[in-house]
């Protein structure tokens, strides 16, 4: 059995994936594996998620990235890391966390998920403390490469899904402003580049900003999807109060204190236009195009016209 005790590390993978049961940490570790590439998988607890990781041959350490000594061990042997942080409170110590013992154990290359927006002086809390991460993760001396992706099309699966089912209605404050929502199988082609490059140097110090293909207002967005749907669905700009609102309705991987916090300021950003930005990383270092809004509404078409089916994917959250 491949399911390893942290007393039994009798392992090979040299590549350590965070945040395998979220997005881009589930598609990095899927994408390595297809590749026959050897990989270890942190995990807080065991779920079906992580048992199915492990049938497909991924090595399993459980350990809680806000517990220094218990993560201790899934990094034996480990010289490469993907870490990404749930948004949720407790980015800061689990970035010192991993840092220390990366940096203890030798680790090489330490690719870690940020935010595009990311400065020390920013109005949200959680993007403040984004960039002191970066900060000591690259003090640390492990490799560090940052990634600092756009707005995850996946969001749009949460944040709108259900009213554009129900009621043909996207509520969001952010006005005109405009983003390139990138799919986060696209943003895990990336890590996977660097993690399994044969000159991981070009990368350390690198702060990658990760776009989808063309940027676009909500109205845009909503146009779109209307046409993959084929019915009429429209943008209702709100208050970032009425939004605020709106997430206390949703699961606790949004209705949390660090996004809530977070949420007016990106909302501000996204008004301001700092959000309207295309890069070309995807293809240059995934090597591959990435997906456009329109192939991701056709292929979550059933989310956006069946609402019982929308409210089962935001209940499957909790």
């Amino acid at each position: 059995m491949l399911y390893i005790q942290l007393n039994q590390f009798i392992m090979k993978a040299e590549i350590l994936i965070t945040g395998a049961t979220g997005k881009t940490g589930g598609h990095t570790t899927r994408q390595l594996l297809e590749k026959g590439i050897p990989v270890r998988v942190l995990s807080r607890k065991r779920s079906t998620i992580i048992e199915a990781l492990e049938k497909a041959g991924a090595e399993i350490a459980i350990g809680d990235m806000l517990d220094i000594t218990s993560i201790e061990k899934a990094f034996k042997g480990v010289k490469k890391v993907y870490f990404t942080y749930p948004f949720v409170p407790g980015l800061l110590e689990a970035s010192a966390n991993m840092a220390s013992v990366a940096k203890a154990e030798g680790v090489k290359l330490f690719v870690n998920m940020s935010q595009i927006i990311t400065s020390k002086g920013h109005n949200s809390p959680s993007t403040r403390q984004h960039w002191l991460a970066e900060q000591f993760i690259d003090w640390a001396d492990i490799g560090a490469v940052h990634l600092r992706p756009g707005l995850f099309l996946e969001n749009l699966l949460v944040i709108a899904a259900h009213s554009i089912a129900a009621e043909g209605k996207i509520y969001l404050p952010w006005a005109n402003g405009k983003h390139a929502g990138i799919a986060s199988s696209d943003i895990a082609r990336v890590i996977v580049s660097i993690l399994t490059d044969n000159q991981p140097e070009k990368h350390i110090g690198q702060r990658y900003i990760i776009t989808g293909p063309k940027s676009r207002s909500m109205t845009e967005i909503a146009d779109v999807i209307s046409s993959i749907i084929g019915k009429e669905i429209s943008y209702v700009p709100i208050t970032d109060k009425q939004w605020i609102e709106k997430i206390k309705r949703l699961p606790p991987a949004f209705n949390n204190p660090q996004f809530l916090g977070h949420a007016p300021a990106l909302s501000e950003d996204i008004r301001k236009q700092k959000f309207d930005e295309v890069t070309d990383i995807v293809q240059q270092i995934g090597h591959i195009k990435p997906m456009t809004l329109e192939t991701f509404a056709a292929s979550n078409k059933d989310f956006f016209i069946n609402p019982e089916y929308s409210m089962q994917l935001i209940d499957s959250l909790y």
